[in-house]
């Protein structure tokens, strides 16, 4: 029996994040897309080749599909989607996830079966991929490939975990990301070991604040999210003016219960403020909110810096930042600060930001 193997590359990526001795992620996946589900849109390019199993052409592209669907069946905040037919026929970077036969065997090894090529080969974001199935084999999607033939779903569905994160899984092994397959053999089923490898990828899903919601200084809010598949302990980070900012934790390695009481500090920000939840064992497991959020409150732009000087008698402009707030607002003067009384300037003045 012939007995051939699939392979992803990954230029400059040679070392995998092993999670443990069932399933092993790769270092790049599609959590940076925006969204409470990720959606990745799959054209494809079905064989026109005349193989004895694979005709008419539009069996081998819902054979793909059927693939995609078996991932999306997993409960996750990814999935995929058909965008539509193409006439891709070799690796092009066009800017669409392509799935194509190539005509003719892999230019290294005439015995690898498909390909999943990755368009950026820099983790953690994927941007764009193209899969070649090799027509110097026989494709099938029959329930009963014949002898020498390789089911088309069956490949489908693992070179499929390779494009949402997933890298191959050492024989022996029943798992779809097992990276060797017999021909004739049908793996159409994932596995839990391959669920539970989806899972663990996009299995974090940030609740709140996940719109754009207004968090005011000195308030509590408990940030939430789900996490099925992910059982290792959790950092929450803040980014205060996405997606432009560095991330700076709020608390890191806590317990992943899907619920963390935090209380907005100033600056305040208004509308370019995101949370991130992520995986304290592997950052590239993690999930953002999908839209911005404002931290409310007050800043004092004038006076602000050491060793200005205010001569009595004179008039000087009060003037601040102001974020996520209505209504009128009283400004107030403290001589002798931290341990001095705080003294009326004005009450219910107009917030413009300015008061002379």
């Amino acid at each position: 029996m012939e007995r051939h193997m699939l392979i992803i590359t990954f230029v400059n990526i040679l070392i995998c994040y092993c999670i443990s001795e069932a399933y092993e992620l790769k270092k790049a996946n599609w959590n940076w897309f925006e969204g409470t589900r990720k959606v990745v849109y799959i054209w494809i390019n079905p064989n026109c080749e005349p193989d004895p199993s694979a005709q008419p052409p539009t069996t081998q592209r819902q054979a793909i599909q059927n693939a995609m669907s078996t991932w999306c069946d997993v409960e996750t905040n990814f999935v995929f989607e058909y965008a539509t037919s193409s006439n891709v026929e070799d690796y092009t970077e066009n800017g669409q996830n392509d799935f194509f036969w190539y005509d003719g065997q892999h230019p290294e090894d005439p015995s690898i079966l498909a390909e999943t090529w990755p368009w950026n080969p820099y983790p953690p974001d994927i941007t764009e991929i193209d899969c070649a199935f090799f027509d110097n084999h026989v494709w099938s999607t029959s329930s009963t490939p014949g002898e020498g033939q390789y089911d088309v779903e069956s490949i489908a569905l693992h070179e499929l975990g390779h494009v949402l994160g997933l890298w191959d899984v050492a024989p022996p092994s029943s798992a779809v990301m097992c990276k060797v397959i017999d021909a004739q053999e049908l793996k159409r089923n994932l596995t839990t070991d391959d669920m539970n490898g989806m899972k663990a990828i996009y299995g974090l899903v940030m609740d709140e604040p996940n719109c754009s919601e207004i968090w005011y200084i000195d308030t509590s809010y408990d940030i939430t999210w789900d996490y099925d598949g992910v059982d290792e302990n959790v950092d929450i980070l803040l980014n205060r003016f996405y997606p432009s900012d560095t991330w700076i934790p709020i608390i890191s390695d806590i317990l992943n219960e899907g619920t963390y009481d935090w209380t907005p500090t100033e600056p305040p920000r208004p509308s370019t403020c995101r949370i991130r939840v992520r995986s304290n064992d592997n950052n590239f497991v993690y999930d953002d909110s999908d839209a911005n959020f404002t931290i409310g409150g007050y800043q004092v732009t004038q006076p602000s810096a050491p060793g200005i000087t205010w001569l009595t008698g004179e008039y000087e402009y009060i003037t601040w930042l102001t974020a996520g707030n209505t209504g009128l607002v009283n400004i107030r003067i403290n001589r002798n600060y931290p341990t001095g009384e705080w003294d009326d300037v004005a009450l219910g003045a107009s917030d413009n930001r300015s008061f002379h």
